[in-house]
């Protein structure tokens, strides 16, 4: 059963999200699949694709299984390799190291919008359940869903801050304000 406080905690959720995503649009804007996993000479930064591979990742990493949605979620050893905490952003001026940029968006889009749904359907208990005692996000948060809202929100918009830097390191220019 719905409550009205598991319709606010999703919506909260989904409404911040929201505004994550319509960012990462403005941030796509104008970059090329040739320049989408190049880092720019003598910086150490995070290309796009490293950025929204890495967001996409973690959807599938832990924030759907999260919600008991384990089976809709994409394993995928090749991109724990590439996206994950542990792994090094590289340059791939020939484009054999990364998948191809339509493939790494989609997936971002694709497996966003999938947890977004699957939030909107969540109810008051799962969402308000606390967080097994020596995870990291135990230290800072008391629910799953502040973890849900941190990492669909906090997190990603902390990556789309490094495309922005990117994009300017690029030439692209800055995100058009939001």
């Amino acid at each position: 059963m719905t409550t009205a406080a598991s319709c606010l905690t999703s919506t909260s959720i989904i409404e911040a999200a929201n505004l994550s995503l319509a960012y990462a649009k403005m941030a796509l804007e104008g970059i090329s699949p040739d320049k989408f996993a190049r880092i720019p000479e003598g910086v150490n930064v995070n290309h796009p694709a490293f950025n929204f591979g890495h967001l996409a990742y973690y959807i599938d990493q832990g924030m759907l299984a999260s919600l008991g949605k384990e089976d809709l979620a994409i394993p995928s050893e090749d991109w724990g390799k590439l996206f994950s905490h542990e792994a090094t952003c590289q340059d791939d001026p020939d484009g054999t190291i990364y998948p191809p940029m339509d493939e790494i968006v989609n997936r971002f889009f694709d497996r966003t919008n999938l947890l977004l749904e699957q939030i909107a359907v969540a109810d008051e208990a799962t969402l308000s359940q606390g967080l097994p005692e020596g995870s990291f996000f135990a230290d800072y948060c008391t629910s799953l869903a502040s973890v849900l809202n941190f990492m669909l929100s906090s997190h990603t918009m902390m990556h789309l801050g490094q495309v922005s830097a990117w994009r300017r390191m690029m030439g692209l220019g800055q995100c058009m304000p939001m």
